[in-house]
């Protein structure tokens, strides 16, 4: 029992070890700043994160609670469309947090 414990407390403290030192900050490395630039996202990547869930991954979304969105082209102007994601809509949230180009 009392080397089971030993062992325990030597795996335990390799652990904490390790999680220590791994929490190193590299936010001036080279590799860290370039990774940052070249991350993007696909518009459906932005659709799935925040619309989907309301509107469907299909975009038919429920009506008449969450309306659907095939062919909204046809429905809505650019610029009405573009004011209501940034702004909002009656039980639609606004989704300021997205850049005009992710829109």
């Amino acid at each position: 029992m009392k080397t089971r414990n030993l062992i325990f407390g030597a795996i335990s403290f390799m652990i904490i070890l390790v999680v220590t030192n791994c929490k190193t900050d590299h936010s001036d490395s080279v590799a860290s700043k370039s990774a940052v630039k070249d991350v993007s996202v696909t518009g459906q990547e932005l659709f799935r994160l925040n619309c989907a869930g309301c509107h469907g991954v299909n975009r038919k979304g429920n009506p008449p609670t969450y309306p659907s969105l095939v062919n909204i082209k046809t429905k809505q102007s650019k610029v009405d469309i573009v004011a209501q994601v940034k702004n909002g809509k009656g039980s639609m949230p606004s989704l300021a947090h997205l850049s005009d180009e992710e829109i």
